[in-house]
């Protein structure tokens, strides 16, 4: 088993895996805890973010833009309440 030895500023040396890890894996690997940290947290914050934009181009965007459509006088009453349950189903 490889030793696991303290190395200054947090973070840890594994020795014997250079072998192990290649890529982006090895990359996160050698830098100091925080770092990793702060760029998992990045990455997630990334990732809600863009969650989040797609949730909110969903049924409320598509209601807005039927309105939009509505009050210019290019769609129907009747068009658009069947968008507004189409959205919502």
């Amino acid at each position: 088993m490889s030793p696991v030895l303290p190395e200054a500023g947090g973070s840890l040396v594994v020795s014997g895996l250079s072998g192990l890890l290649s890529g982006p894996q090895a990359e996160v690997a050698s830098q100091p805890r925080h770092k990793r940290q702060m760029r998992v947290a990045e990455e997630t914050q990334e990732a809600f973010d863009s969650y989040f934009r797609g949730v909110a181009r969903g049924p409320a965007a598509e209601i807005a833009n039927a309105k939009q459509l509505l009050d210019s006088g290019a769609i129907t009453d009747d068009e658009f309440q069947q968008i507004k349950r189409k959205a919502l189903s």
